[in-house]
């Protein structure tokens, strides 16, 4: 199950960001994901809930966005960015490229000391 390092990479991530600002907790994280794969909202939410326990991410709420890819259009070659990969050209599904993360973390939002 990939989608455990693929989590617990961008939780190791927020959890190190948070550190270095000086918050005594992660509210909410945004994550994008790639549409198509292993990757769901569900799954993201039940692993942050499992892997953020007694961490900083503990109480964080979790939000969960469409992420845009670069892909190629089967039907008219044209390149385009897009959530779903449908070209917005001619209507066919393009492919993303081999590259294409699945998952990326967008944002955290933390409490301080001071409570902001």
């Amino acid at each position: 199950m990939h989608e455990v390092g693929l989590v617990s990479d961008a939780l190791s991530r927020a959890i190190a960001a948070a550190e270095r600002s000086g918050a005594t907790r992660i509210e909410r994280m945004t994550f994008a994901i790639a549409g198509g794969g292993h990757v769901t909202p569900e799954v993201v939410e039940t692993l942050c809930a499992a892997l953020g326990a007694g961490t900083l991410a503990e109480v964080a709420r979790v939000a969960c966005e469409p992420l845009a890819l670069d892909y190629a259009c089967f039907g008219c070659g044209a390149l385009f960015r897009a959530a779903d990969g449908t070209c917005p050209t001619c209507g066919s599904p393009g492919v993303a490229g081999d590259d294409a993360p699945e998952l990326e973390l967008v944002s955290i939002d933390v409490t301080t000391e001071g409570g902001a």
